[in-house]
């Protein structure tokens, strides 16, 4: 039902008709409210945002919903649509918060609502890097499991990323490292196997070790206080290249390794189950001029191929068989067999 209501304004002795419906409409509650609420996502989705109340100032309990159009507090129960924060806020009345949002034109027997211009909200990234003290902990850990990898006490972890397919140069530009056994820290605890360490512009997000005992229960653990929903390796997303998007960091360091100079191949932290958080991420694949999801063959990296191709239109480039990585392993020919003709289709 659309509510227009008639406002009679004696000083000018006209009438004006307000579209209300069209006021919320086009009036984008996550622009307005996050001019002045440091608002911070807090579902993965972009369903949920959240910050300090305006009207209480407590804490992380004032939610925006922008696809809703709706705001809460939990705390003071203040609640409602643009119109009705308009009216808090700034202690107007209904058609003058209405006025203040859309731009009504006295004297017109219309419905008058000036749509202003689309702006981006100031909104926080739901992840930020880990503190600086992990940050140097992250990296004297990293130098010191790299030079352990070319070591005598390295071999059994370089054996097992040369069967990987890993070509030394590849092992050295992802900066992988070996722990033998296991090392306490003040901040973090390392445990034996293979460190993938994700560091994007000097900066650590997260450090993941790969277990080589046959014997553990999980084959990846994340060290503690690490980030892990990040796009591994974004920082060599070109502008002009095509963007892979590949499930798992091996499978990234793979296909870097055998079609750089073809392709950018990035990970969402090496995960299909994760959501990228694109208010931090989303830039980098918007620059490539192909965005191809080439996800493992089962269930779910079948979902997290379909959420690319949702969200950004990635085209879905399954491998002939299993993963890139094991593909690779078992003699594919990456560009003849699955690249070449799947950026052939995309196009």
């Amino acid at each position: 039902m659309i509510t227009i209501i008639t406002i009679i304004t004696p000083l000018f002795g006209g009438v004006v008709m307000i579209n209300f419906d069209d006021v919320k409409q086009s009036t984008d509650i996550l622009e307005l409210i996050g001019r002045s609420v440091n608002l911070r996502r807090t579902a993965t989705n972009g369903s949920e945002y959240s910050g300090p109340c305006p009207f209480c100032d407590g804490t992380d309990r004032f939610s925006v919903w922008p696809v809703e159009g709706r705001f809460w507090c939990r705390v003071c129960d203040k609640k409602g649509d643009v119109l009705d924060y308009v009216m808090l806020k700034d202690g107007v009345s209904l058609p003058e918060a209405a006025r203040r949002l859309g731009g009504v034109e006295v004297g017109k027997s219309s419905t008058m609502v000036e749509k202003a211009p689309p702006h981006k909200a100031p909104v926080r990234p739901l992840y930020s890097p880990p503190a600086q003290d992990w940050q140097q902990a992250a990296k004297n850990a990293i130098k010191h499991c790299e030079k352990t990898l070319h070591g005598p006490a390295g071999k059994p972890g370089l054996d097992y990323l040369h069967t990987r397919g890993l070509t030394d140069k590849t092992i050295d530009h992802f900066r992988l490292g070996y722990i033998p056994s296991k090392i306490e820290g003040r901040i973090f605890t390392l445990w034996p196997g293979i460190l993938i360490p994700c560091e994007i512009d000097g900066r650590v997000w997260y450090l993941k070790i790969r277990s080589l005992n046959p014997l553990t229960k999980s084959k990846y653990l994340y060290v503690r206080g690490s980030k892990p929903s990040v796009l591994y390796n974004a920082a060599d997303v070109g502008n002009c290249s095509p963007c892979i998007i590949c499930e798992g960091e091996f499978n990234c360091m793979i296909g870097w390794q055998e079609l750089q100079d073809v392709a950018a191949f990035v990970s969402p932290g090496g995960a299909a189950k994760n959501k990228l958080d694109l208010t931090l991420w989303g830039e980098y694949l918007k620059t490539p001029t192909r965005l191809l999801a080439a996800y493992d063959n089962d269930e779910a990296g079948e979902s997290g191929a379909a959420w690319l191709a949702e969200q950004y239109g990635a085209y879905i480039a399954p491998v002939p068989a299993g993963d890139l990585n094991e593909f690779f392993i078992n003699d594919g020919d990456l560009w003849g067999d699955w690249l070449k003709p799947a950026l052939q289709k995309a196009d």
